[in-house]
């Protein structure tokens, strides 16, 4: 009983202190992830409009091309579903991620282009470190 009431009173203590530092890791991430949302997505209207203005066909576009921008779509779906589930939605989007800054590397042939790229994990790692720090961790209270 008295173990039990010293560590509610220590979570207490600690989730004050670390409620508001989750609160800051939660909106960073918010923030940058939907910018890069809406960045993405005017560029790719400017660029379909550019291409409609052009009349360019979307066969010119190589396969390997097509299936690493389709990734990039996913990490952007998952940095979406984020802002409702940080657990799910930042495991998405660092997964697709992961895998469109490799595709993008390997077709470029340079590591340092993979290396530039990594700054597009910044959002799904935020939000998975927040979803760490706010999960509920009851296996570690002794009963």
């Amino acid at each position: 009983m008295i173990m039990n009431s010293y560590n509610s009173c220590l979570k207490t203590y600690f989730m004050g202190k670390n409620d508001q530092s989750a609160k800051t890791v939660l909106w960073i991430a918010r923030i940058s992830g939907t910018a890069m949302v809406i960045i993405t997505l005017a560029f790719g209207i400017g660029y379909l409009f550019e291409g409609i203005n052009k009349k360019e066909s979307a066969s010119s576009f190589p396969p390997s091309l097509v299936l690493t921008f389709f990734m990039w779509g996913i990490g952007l779906a998952g940095l979406v579903w984020a802002l409702w589930n940080e657990k799910k939605g930042g495991i998405l989007s660092f997964v697709s991620l992961v895998v469109f800054i490799l595709m993008a590397a390997t077709g470029s042939g340079s590591i340092a282009a993979g290396g530039v790229l990594a700054i597009f994990l910044i959002p799904p790692i935020l939000y998975l470190t927040y979803w760490y720090m706010t999960r509920d961790n009851k296996s570690n209270i002794p009963k």
